[in-house]
Formats: C-alpha cells, sequence, structure tokens
C-alpha cells in the first residue's frame, strides 16, 4: 500500500509550512505524515521554513516569494530566531494569511500528531555551496532534545547524509530519511550504499527520477530499503506553476502506486489521498 504525505502541509490551501498548514493535514483522517522544513538561526534555534524559496523583504518585517530557488541561500542562518519568528509568513500567499508567523520546531512538534508521522526535515543550507563542515553538528545538537522528547512517531529526512550520521549515533531509535537530489541519478548503487552507510531506512528522491527509471524501486526493495517520491514544485509565479495543479499531478500518483513507492509526498494531499 502507498501512504500518503503532506509535503509542507496543506500547502495548496493554507501558507506552507505554517502550523495552519500542518494542521490542516493532520486533520485528514487517512494522512500518513506531514513533512516540513527545519532550518537553523544564527543563535542556534530550529525554525520551520523553506528559506530557499521564501526569502524576508528589505525591512525583515515579512517573508516573500523568492525569484527563483536559492539553492545555497542561507539567510536564516544570518539571523536571530527572534527575528525570524516575528516576520508575517503568510501575506505572501493571501492577505488573510497576514497573521502568520514562522512557527518554531517545537511548536510543530507540540501539535496534535496522533497516529501520524513527523517527517522532520533537518537542512544544511551551506550543503549545496561553500559547506560548512560544522553545519551538520550544530543541526543535531539543536534538535536532539526536542526528537527525543516527541512521543509521537517521527522520521528525520535530511540531504546531508552527516546529519543522519550523526543523529543515528546519538539517537539510533529514530527512523531516518536520506533525501536525494538530481546529482544521483545515474547512481543507484550509490545511493543504496550511501543510505545503508548513513543509516537509513527510507530513501526519498524526485518523483521524475522514479518514473523515469523505475529500477529505483527494485534497488531499493534489494537494499532493504524503504522508497519515497516526491514533487519538485515549480515556484510561485513562473509560468509552470499555472498548471501545477492536482488534475496535472494525478497520473503520476497513480503511477508511483503501480511502481510500489511506499509513500508520495504530495503538495495536494487531500486530492491525492482521494486519488488513491
Amino acid at each position: 500500500m502507498t501512504y500518503v504525505i503532506a509535503h509542507r502541509g496543506l500547502r495548496n490551501e493554507k501558507p506552507e509550512n505554517s502550523l495552519d498548514a500542518i494542521s490542516a493535514a493532520l486533520s485528514l483522517p487517512a494522512l500518513h505524515g506531514v513533512e516540513f522544513d527545519v532550518e537553523l538561526t544564527r543563535d542556534g534555534a530550529l525554525v520551520v521554513l523553506h528559506q530557499e524559496t521564501l526569502v524576508p523583504n528589505e525591512e525583515f518585517t515579512k517573508i516573500e516569494l523568492a525569484s527563483r530557488d536559492f539553492v545555497s541561500r542561507d539567510w536564516v542562518g544570518n539571523a536571530l530566531v527572534e527575528d525570524v519568528l516575528n516576520l508575517d509568513a503568510g501575506s505572501w500567499m493571501d492577505s488573510q494569511f497576514a497573521r502568520t508567523r514562522v512557527p518554531a520546531l517545537r511548536d510543530v512538534l507540540g501539535l496534535q500528531w496522533g497516529q501520524a508521522t513527523a517527517y522532520v526535515e533537518l537542512k544544511d543550507a551551506t550543503y549545496w555551496g561553500k559547506q560548512d563542515l560544522s553545519r551538520p553538528a550544530q543541526v543535531v545538537d539543536a534538535a536532539i532534545s526536542h526528537l527525543t522528547a516527541f512521543s509521537g512517531l517521527v522520521d528525520v529526512i535530511s540531504f546531508n547524509p552527516e546529519i543522519l550520521r550523526l543523529l543515528q549515533s546519538r539517537a539510533p531509535s529514530i527512523p531516518t530519511t536520506l533525501a536525494l537530489w538530481t546529482e544521483w541519478r545515474w547512481r543507484i548503487g550509490d545511493a543504496m550504499i550511501e543510505a545503508t552507510r548513513c543509516g537509513a531506512s527510507t530513501i526519498s528522491l524526485p518523483d521524475t527520477m522514479i518514473l523515469e527509471d523505475p529500477q529505483w524501486v527494485t534497488a531499493a526493495r534489494t537494499s532493504a530499503l524503504k522508497i519515497h517520491a516526491y514533487p519538485v514544485s515549480p515556484a510561485r509565479g513562473e509560468p509552470e506553476f499555472a498548471s501545477w495543479t492536482p488534475e496535472s499531478q494525478a497520473h503520476k500518483w497513480q503511477r508511483l502506486q503501480q511502481l510500489g513507492v511506499d509513500g508520495i509526498l504530495s503538495d495536494f494531499a487531500r486530492e491525492t489521498l482521494k486519488a488513491l
């Protein structure tokens, strides 16, 4: 059976990664879990947002849409937690969300999770550019107490395998997922070795990579790993975003289910549940 995970909450209905978006997703009875992004501030706190696609205005009073993905940007790492938490994190989507604020990790984990799994993606913005080799330890140090105190189901995701290795060494009972990007496209065997090496029980990669080469599913099964598919969403404002709809994605969900992926991260979790 293929389960559904809400990508950044119900981000098509509420501002992504907000308490509202995550709470709305948790209200869906058949949902398996909710994925959300966690960034480290300059003073060592963890906040929930996706800083590659949402950036602050010059006055640092509200979040605005980035014109493109800034994959090596680290504006959260240069900011104090108090300033980040006070940002208007919703009016970029609609004026009705102007009171929305960036949540802290503790606030998200404090929601009513029930039987849903919290998929906590621990980010390292330096991983995509000039790497800060001290960042993985800083992220794990900041997260470990929150994760071990959480009474619900949790799975930690990261693109940086070092974060997962460090977490496994300190809290081996917490399941982890190695997220992969397109540089792994032709390296299926290497990806399985890397996932095993860092202690991951799941790999997560773009849905298009799995659809292009179903051998990813076979290789995961052979390596005793679960496999998740996540969407590569166009940025709001880009021409492609107008056609980014549940109807345009439904065939992907159904094909991924046929291929036997364990989980689908979806920008349209409500519609994905209905489709599957």
